[in-house]
């Protein structure tokens, strides 16, 4: 089932995209007949079909026999893996949308830039990419939340060693990005502060590498208070 549900996120993310992109008219009729809907949906049903059958069959072997030692383990690095996976498409989704809205609000050329096919389909791509990542992410670790607040059968969640792995490693990855984030944009800000115009570089800093930084900031610093 691990398998079938990191294709479904892939093949999910996919679909999203091509959706958010048809009200902008650059699919057209012929496009969905030749697959640039049809396909993703496709696989999307197959793979999601797949992955409830033996998410039940999973569940009926263990109404049988409980899971417990290696049998747990193994289903809990399914679960964490996963939940981690899709944590960090969602967090790479994040940051770059923050980064394009942001860049086009302090723009001079707004209007331009709002006009172009580009900017709306580069945002509809990382749409699709945040909310098959939230998705995945919400059913992987509202599964672990949930047997954490039950406690219940024969291997508890609140003694899985996993995850606390999880747990930390996310914890670590977020911590290390925002440290880093923030003394970029600190180094940006000074940048501007102590160098005068006249002695600044276009390949030193300039407003994107300050924008982009703050949106991984911002992006690494919700996943850190959370987690």
């Amino acid at each position: 089932s691990r398998h079938a549900w990191s294709g479904s996120q892939g093949t999910f993310g996919d679909f999203l995209g091509d959706l958010f992109v048809l009200p902008l008219g650059t699919i057209t009729r012929l496009d969905v007949v030749d697959g640039r809907v049809l396909s993703p949906l496709a696989w999307v049903v197959v793979l999601g079909l797949f992955w409830v059958y033996h998410v039940r069959a999973a569940m009926t072997d263990r109404s049988f026999a409980p899971e417990t030692g290696a049998g747990a383990t193994l289903r809990r690095w399914c679960v964490y893996v996963l939940s981690f996976v899709s944590l960090c498409v969602a967090l790479f989704a994040v940051s770059e949308l923050v980064y394009r809205l942001a860049d086009v609000l302090t723009a001079q050329d707004r209007p331009d830039v709002l006009n172009q096919m580009g900017f709306a389909e580069g945002i509809a791509s990382i749409g699709s990419s945040l909310v098959a990542g939230m998705l995945f992410w919400l059913l992987a670790w509202g599964w672990s939340l949930r047997l954490y607040a039950a406690d219940t059968g024969p291997d508890s969640e609140r003694d899985a060693v996993l995850r606390k792995v999880y747990l930390y490693l996310v914890l670590f990855l977020a911590v290390s990005w925002t440290v880093w984030s923030l003394g970029h944009t600190l180094y940006v800000l000074l940048y501007w502060l102590l160098v005068p115009a006249s002695q600044r570089h276009s390949w030193d800093v300039g407003r994107d590498d300050l924008i982009q930084t703050a949106s991984q900031l911002f992006a690494c610093a919700v996943a850190w208070a959370y987690h």
